[in-house]
């Protein structure tokens, strides 16, 4: 087994990232969550999802409050609602791996 297969992703985590209005905050946002699953090796699919733009999908998703992130693989599914400035804390609570 080469010596990098140890730290390979294993599995793909799907996040979906519910804000309300697109906007530099927002990016930036989006932005912090890419940056923190990169820096820890985490393959992932990150959606972002406008709800003034995309309400059908919003009320499917049992949306209810912005910001919303939701990890919905792999299973269960997690959800943080609200203030994702702490971009460590909410992915503990997310339960992803390595979230010192």
């Amino acid at each position: 087994m080469p010596e990098d297969a140890e730290h390979a992703p294993t599995e793909t985590y799907r996040l979906t990232l519910y804000v309300a209005g697109s906007g530099p905050v927002m990016e930036r946002l989006a932005e912090r969550i890419r940056r923190w699953l990169c820096a820890r090796n985490i393959a992932f699919d990150l959606d972002t999802v406008d709800v003034l733009e995309d309400v059908d999908r919003a009320m499917r998703d049992r949306v209810w409050a912005t910001p919303t992130l939701i990890r919905s693989a792999p299973g269960p599914e997690r959800r943080f609602i609200g203030e994702i400035s702490a971009t460590n804390e909410v992915m503990r609570l997310l339960q992803m791996p390595d979230s010192d």
